[in-house]
């Protein structure tokens, strides 16, 4: 997705707003610069191919991880993803895409009233303590009095803040 690629991006800066909104800000310069990452080592791959430029030892070890149908460990060691590079590449750019619908959605602040899909984050766990910091903000309360509550009934009467 050319979008991601010339898309310029700076690191969030610390702002004293909602915990989930810094963190899904983080989480789309992550992803765009993930992308970026790996369409950078893409392009110089295909550079040594069409003989522009000669073999590193790095492309060396990428073409070969690609060979052999396996992720270039560079890739993994950014988002541990699939294993197969085909699924990792079609797993980075949905997440890289489906970021920026949360990022918008987040900035209208309507993200917590519509489902979400967890599967759309590279660092769900991450998402997650951030919701119990936010949680704990709207209730006055420590995170560490907090406790993770779910219900495949419906929502939940006591709690102060809910995500589907």
């Amino acid at each position: 997705n050319s979008n991601l690629i010339h898309q310029k991006v700076s690191p969030p800066n610390d702002r004293q707003g909602s915990p989930i909104l810094s963190f899904i800000l983080l989480e789309q310069y992550n992803a765009i610069r993930l992308v970026q990452s790996v369409h950078q080592s893409l392009a110089a791959l295909s550079k040594v191919i069409r003989g522009t430029t000669l073999l590193s030892s790095e492309v060396q070890k990428l073409a070969s991880a690609l060979l052999n149908q396996k992720c270039p460990l560079i890739w993994q060691n950014k988002w541990e993803g699939p294993e197969d590079p085909l699924q990792y590449l079609r797993g980075l750019v949905a997440r890289a895409l489906a970021i920026q619908n949360w990022v918008d959605k987040a900035e209208k602040q309507i993200l917590l009233s519509d489902t979400l899909d967890l599967s759309e984050l590279f660092h769900p766990d991450t998402f997650l303590n951030a919701l119990r910091q936010e949680t704990a903000r709207a209730m006055g309360h420590s995170v560490d009095s907090l406790k993770f509550v779910a219900s495949w009934k419906g929502r939940l009467q006591e709690a102060k803040l809910q995500i589907k």
